[in-house]
């Protein structure tokens, strides 16, 4: 019972970490973006035009992400689309991503021996479908390679 509160610990300092980082970049911004992304920061669920601005891609490409079902989202009505706040993280994560080849040409290894080491459980991987292509984080890729040295 302990372990599961335990790792929801862990993913929520995981998270403030992240927006920490998001927060420092924030004070790079010009002063009216800034201001949006402050007051986006504090909910749970965002608009396709918030998630634009938070991501700095166009409204377009979120829409279009959102309708081939590789951003969950849920609707509020017959138009409004509200997008999770979880569902956001892990489109950005995926965004972040490596590829298995390009993982596996950093290490200098294939990339067969790249997902079997994620089916072992040695190098955290994910998908954002059940059959869709391997994905390593960049944070992942860089603990990898720090080990190695």
């Amino acid at each position: 019972m302990e372990s599961r509160f335990r790792s929801q610990d862990n993913e929520k300092s995981s998270i403030n970490e992240k927006l920490d980082r998001l927060a420092a970049t924030i004070k790079k911004l010009p002063k009216k973006r800034a201001k949006e992304l402050k007051s986006l920061l504090k909910k749970e669920s965002f608009s396709l035009k918030e998630v634009a601005t938070m991501t700095g891609m166009h409204y377009y490409t979120i829409q279009r992400a959102v309708a081939k079902g590789k951003i969950k989202s849920f609707k509020i009505g017959p138009k409004i689309i509200r997008i999770p706040r979880s569902e956001l993280e892990k489109y950005i994560r995926g965004i972040m991503a490596l590829p298995v080849a390009e993982v596996a040409k950093i290490l200098g290894v294939t990339p067969l021996t790249v997902r079997r080491q994620i089916k072992k459980g040695k190098i955290k991987g994910f998908r954002f479908t059940t059959k869709g292509p391997w994905l390593v984080d960049e944070e992942e890729v860089r603990r990898i390679t720090t080990v190695g040295d």
